[in-house]
C-alpha cells in the first residue's frame, strides 16, 4: 500500500494505517469468497456433460483471470494512481469504492447459488438447462458479468486508481457484454420466452425504480 503515500500524507489526525488494513481486508475476503463460489461451482457441474448447444467463445475464463492478474500488477506498481487533495473526499471515494465492490460480491455469490447446476464457465446450454429468472436474474440477465464489472469500479475507488477503471470501460466491460451476447443467442433459441426476459430485464444494470 505504498502507493497512498503521498495522499496519506496530508492527514497525521486519522489512523490511516487501520483504514488501509480493513480495506484490504475486505478486497481480500471478497476475492476469497469469489474464489470459492467459483470452485464450488466447478465441482457441483463437473460430472455434467448432458450439453445440448455449445459455442466457441475467445472470451475465455482463462482470459478473464489472465485480465484480473493485470489489474493486480497495475494497483501493485502504483500504475494509474490520482492523488486526491481533500482528505476527507479521498475517503469518501474508497467507502464508496468498498461499498460497490461489497455489493458486487454479494450479488455474484447470489448469481452462483439461484444459478446452481445450470452454471458453466464455456457458452452452452444443458439437455436439462433451466432458464432461471428469480433472485437477482429478476434484476439483470447477467448478474455473474455485472458484479465483475461493478467490483473493479469498486476496486478502482478503493486503490484511487484510474487506469483500472479505464480498462473495466474499455475492456472487460465490452469483452463481457459480447460474451453475453453469445450466450443469449443460445439461450433464445433454447427457450421461446427468453425474448420476453430480454425486454423485460436489462443485462448489467438494474432499471431504476419508479
Amino acid at each position: 500500500m505504498s502507493g497512498y503515500n503521498s495522499f496519506l500524507s496530508m492527514e497525521k489526525l486519522l489512523d490511516i494505517g487501520l483504514f488501509v488494513i480493513v480495506i484490504n481486508l475486505i478486497v481480500f475476503v471478497g476475492i476469497i469468497l469469489i474464489i470459492m463460489s467459483a470452485t464450488i461451482s466447478f465441482i457441483e457441474n463437473k460430472d455434467k456433460k448432458s450439453i445440448k448447444i455449445k459455442k466457441f467463445t475467445p472470451i475465455t475464463t482463462f482470459l478473464i483471470i489472465l485480465f484480473f492478474f493485470l489489474i493486480y500488477f497495475i494497483i501493485d506498481d502504483e500504475i494509474g494512481i490520482f492523488h486526491v487533495k481533500n482528505i476527507f473526499l479521498g475517503y469518501f471515494i474508497q467507502i464508496a469504492g468498498l461499498i460497490i465492490f461489497s455489493l458486487s460480491v454479494t450479488f455474484h455469490i447470489s448469481a452462483k447459488i439461484a444459478l446452481g447446476r445450470n452454471w458453466s464457465n464455456k457458452v452452452l446450454v444443458y439437455k436439462d438447462h433451466k432458464l432461471i429468472k428469480n433472485g437477482v436474474y429478476s434484476l439483470v440477465r447477467h448478474p455473474i458479468y455485472a458484479s465483475m464489472i461493478w467490483a473493479l469500479i469498486g476496486i478502482g475507488f478503493i486503490y484511487l486508481n484510474y487506469i483500472v477503471i479505464l480498462l473495466d470501460f474499455i475492456i472487460f466491460a465490452p469483452a463481457m457484454y459480447y460474451r453475453a451476447k453469445q450466450e443469449e443467442k443460445l439461450l433464445a433459441n433454447r427457450f421461446k420466452e427468453y425474448s420476453k426476459y430480454i425486454k423485460d430485464v436489462p443485462m448489467f444494470l438494474p432499471k431504476w425504480p419508479k
